[in-house]
């Protein structure tokens, strides 16, 4: 599923704050028979949120953690958790559901590496991980490097 609007807030209609992603899911069981309630499908369900990151700027060394940077030339960047204000507005995988992406990963030969959106308060945008992980959804930031 796509979301709209999420570089301000991700609110509206069709923004990831919105209830049509209950509402999808309640149309899909209806359709199909099934006798479930929708939060109980989205509890159980899995999600990659997929963006772009910054990396490595040697214009501005004092935005990036030395040891959780992402540098061009090493694979898409997997971000275990995003958040600002410390923990505030965040979602944190676990770490068996980045045990299983790394797995999907290393099965189709994807490089990859680790990496933060850089240093806690900093900079950084937004992210809809939130949303759906409030949802009980497990969820995961898969981020294309930009420079």
């Amino acid at each position: 599923m796509f979301f709209d609007k999420e570089e301000i807030g991700s609110s509206g209609d069709t923004g990831a704050k919105s209830r049509v992603l209950e509402y999808l899911v309640t149309l899909l069981i209806e359709k199909i028979g099934e006798k479930v309630a929708p939060l109980e499908v989205l509890y159980n369900s899995k999600a990659l949120s997929s963006d772009v990151s910054a990396c490595d700027d040697p214009s501005y060394p004092g935005a990036f953690d030395n040891y959780n940077k992402a540098t061009i030339g090493n694979g898409v960047v997997i971000s275990k958790y995003t958040g600002s204000g410390g923990k505030y507005d965040a979602n944190d995988a676990s770490a068996e559901y980045v045990a299983e992406i790394m797995s999907i990963l290393d099965k189709h030969n994807v490089i990859y590496q680790f990496g933060e959106l850089g240093k806690v308060d900093e900079g950084g945008g937004g992210t809809i991980a939130q949303y759906l992980s409030e949802l009980g959804m497990e969820i995961i930031y898969i981020l294309e490097l930009v420079y």
